[in-house]
């Protein structure tokens, strides 16, 4: 049984409603000066895994945004 078969038959079961139905997401960047760089990794690494580095003034930044069911934007911060 696939998964949005089983959520499918959880809503219908407990008689979820639309509205009671949340997704949420967060993600996280750095700000700051940008500059030429080059990465040099392994085939096997992904994009996710690199890091660039850079000296100066910077930050990271946490977006977290969630919505519901219904497309309704409850939480963007």
């Amino acid at each position: 049984m696939g998964w949005y078969k089983r959520f499918h038959d959880a809503i219908e079961k407990y008689r979820i409603l639309e509205q009671d139905i949340y997704n949420m997401n967060e993600t996280g960047f750095q700000m700051g000066m940008i500059s030429t760089a080059k990465v040099i990794c392994g085939s096997e690494t992904r994009a996710s895994n690199a890091k660039a580095l850079q000296p100066g003034n910077h930050g990271w930044v946490t977006a977290i945004i969630a919505i519901t069911m219904q497309n309704a934007i409850l939480l963007q911060h």
